[in-house]
């Protein structure tokens, strides 16, 4: 890095503690600070970027020339850019599915509203009709009088039940 570039500091507070990868990632933070830290070395190239490369073995600090990263950033770009193609191919085909989803579940839920309403009709046409006949056999009763309402057999009547 040259003299000129400043660096931007990370945040110190750690990451949220109860993330599983919380060490992880905070020590990642710390590393990345640190690489911001870096100059290079005297008598490298002036264009010396500090990198970390995971190997096998563990990390690696290492020094390199800024233009060889400049091309294989080209090339990773290139491999971004077919993968958030996928992605978005992806997304378009969740989308779809779920507008066609909430669609069935609309037209669902149309049916079901207009069942549950014609069934709230005929409950009260039952009942309207149950009113009624109560209504019927009431005025019946009074219509017949005590003296009127006879059991032949009461004797049968009462063993019925």
């Amino acid at each position: 890095m040259s003299s000129g570039t400043t660096v931007a500091q990370l945040a110190p507070e750690p990451i949220n503690p109860t993330l599983p990868f919380n060490e992880a990632l905070n020590g990642l933070l710390a590393l990345t600070n640190l690489l911001g830290s870096l100059r290079p070395p005297e008598g490298s190239a002036a264009g010396a970027m500090p990198m970390i490369v995971l190997t096998a073995a563990g990390i690696e600090m290492r020094m390199s020339d800024s233009a060889p990263m400049a091309k294989g950033a080209h090339a990773i770009n290139e491999v971004q850019k077919e993968w958030l193609q996928k992605i978005e191919d992806g997304l378009d085909s969740l989308r779809n599915a779920t507008a066609d989803l909430k669609a069935t579940f609309d037209e669902n839920a149309k049916k079901v509203d207009a069942t549950l309403a014609a069934h709230a009709t005929a409950i009260e046409a039952a009942r309207a009709a149950l009113t009624q006949n109560e209504q019927l056999m009431e005025s019946m009763v009074e219509l017949m009088g005590p003296a009127d309402f006879t059991l032949p057999n009461a004797e049968e009547f009462a063993n019925i039940s």
